[in-house]
């Protein structure tokens, strides 16, 4: 194993917990939350960290307090779920795999319809539904995963309903790319591709998915199409080789959401690392993870802090970006370990 990139992804780990606290990290919205609980859990299954147990029941209770009257959006709590996952594998403890659950059963029973032809939409509210492509990818990378741990079969069906629906909605556009979703049923051009932003995230979570349905499937096609998508963001959603959001160029990236993005995808491209065997990928892990560490950091008071922007120069710092470049050097200290 790297041991700079080993020392890196510590050095970053560190600096996010100063905004821990009580399940939450300071500064972070209830998404950014779950995908902060994810990377911490993808550090401590590498590197041993031992504060796995507590930090996890903290965030199980931060949970159940911001969703004890319902769900607002089906997105944010796939994230949880994926994250609870995770945990129940860290800890052998069953109330997170219930939790997961119990969190698929209500994205299955109250996003689903068979509007635009199916899928899941994305708020929870009347009216026409908007069916993006991010809810659905983590209906799809939720349903495999649970499938995966508990070999239920109602899990693998749902995944290949999800697939089969999603492949054939146009989100998929014809660069390779993933926009965000679908055009509304009331509009006078109903459930087609709106040509909306080509966020990272919704490169990355597809590819996870579908590694895992492909598992499920024993079907290496699907392995094909997720490097089509890995291929084509990581020539066009770069700047001199660097993975950028669509809104940095204009710096436009407003809000906890987009700063949050790039780790994602950087999360999934190391999941299909594991299974496709291109080095282009490899490089492209190395070269991103020297530029955030390069250009992208300020030292302060012995703690090491990174921006939004890897290709610098630093902006500022805060939980949400620093949970992204940590997901970014977990990968980069796992490169050895590649089957």
């Amino acid at each position: 194993m790297n041991n700079t990139n080993q020392q890196r992804a510590t050095a970053c780990f560190e600096t996010l917990q100063q905004w821990y606290s009580n399940g939450q990290w300071q500064g972070a919205g209830f998404w950014n939350n779950a995908i902060s609980l994810q990377a911490v859990l993808d550090y401590s299954k590498w590197s041993g960290w031992t504060g796995v147990k507590d930090i996890c029941s903290a965030s199980l209770t931060y949970y159940r307090q911001q969703t004890q009257y319902g769900f607002g959006f089906f997105d944010d709590v796939q994230w949880w779920a994926i994250s609870f996952i995770e945990a129940y594998q860290q800890t052998g403890e069953a109330q997170y795999l219930q939790q997961a659950e119990s969190i698929f059963a209500a994205v299955a029973s109250e996003a689903w319809s068979d509007i635009c032809g199916g899928g899941v939409r994305w708020q929870n509210t009347s009216g026409p539904p908007y069916k993006n492509a991010i809810t659905n990818e983590l209906f799809l990378m939720l349903s495999t995963s649970l499938h995966l741990v508990t070999g239920k079969t109602e899990y693998a069906d749902w995944a290949n309903r999800e697939w089969q629906w999603f492949k054939q909605t146009g989100m998929i556009n014809s660069q390779s790319l993933i926009n965000d979703g679908l055009t509304k049923p009331d509009t006078p051009h109903p459930c087609i591709n709106n040509g909306e932003t080509t966020w990272t995230y919704n490169q990355g979570v597809i590819l996870g998915g579908l590694v895992n349905l492909s598992h499920i499937n024993a079907d290496p096609s699907l392995i094909a199409i997720a490097n089509n998508i890995a291929t084509a963001t990581i020539t066009q959603l770069v700047h001199n080789g660097i993975l950028q959001e669509p809104c940095e160029p204009t710096n436009s990236c407003h809000g906890n959401n987009p700063p949050q993005f790039k780790g994602i995808f950087i999360r999934y491209l190391r999941l299909l690392m594991e299974v496709s065997n291109k080095p282009e990928y490899t490089s492209f892990l190395q070269l991103n993870a020297n530029s955030a560490w390069n250009k992208d950091r300020q030292t302060a008071n012995n703690y090491e802090y990174f921006g939004m922007v890897w290709y610098g120069p630093f902006d500022h710092p805060g939980a949400i970006r620093q949970t992204s470049a940590l997901d970014l050097f977990n990968a980069a200290a796992t490169l050895s370990c590649k089957p």
